[in-house]
C-alpha cells in the first residue's frame, strides 16, 4: 500500500488525470510485484530458464501461432532489469502521450 500510495502521489504531483493516476500506479505495482517475482524465479541459472522458456515455446504448433514460433528469442530476451525498465518506460510514455493528447 505504501508503494502504490508513493506511486499515486507522485504521478498526482506531475499533473497527471486523477483518474489516469489511479490505474497508472496499479500498473505499476502489478509490474514492480510481477518483477520481484520473475527475478526470483531466474535465480536458477538464468540460461537454463530462457532455454526452459524457449523450448516450451517451440512446441507449439507453429501453424496455430505463427508469429510466437517465428519470435521465441525476442519474447525470452532481456534480464529482469531490462524488461522491468521497458514496461516502467511504456506506461510513463503512454501517460505523457495521453496528457498531450487531451
Amino acid at each position: 500500500m505504501r508503494l502504490l500510495e508513493g506511486l499515486f502521489g507522485i504521478l498526482l504531483a506531475g499533473s497527471i488525470d486523477p483518474q489516469d493516476a489511479a490505474w497508472a500506479a496499479d500498473i505499476l505495482v502489478a509490474k514492480v510485484t510481477y518483477a520481484a517475482i520473475e527475478a526470483d524465479s531466474r535465480r536458477m541459472d538464468t540460461t537454463t530458464l530462457v532455454e526452459e522458456v524457449g523450448a516450451n515455446f517451440s512446441r507449439l504448433p507453429a501453424d496455430e501461432f505463427p508469429l510466437i514460433s517465428t519470435h521465441i528469442a525476442e519474447l525470452v530476451a532481456g534480464d529482469v532489469d531490462q524488461r522491468c525498465r521497458f514496461a516502467i518506460d511504456v506506461v510513463i510514455d503512454g501517460l505523457v502521450g495521453k496528457g498531450s493528447a487531451d
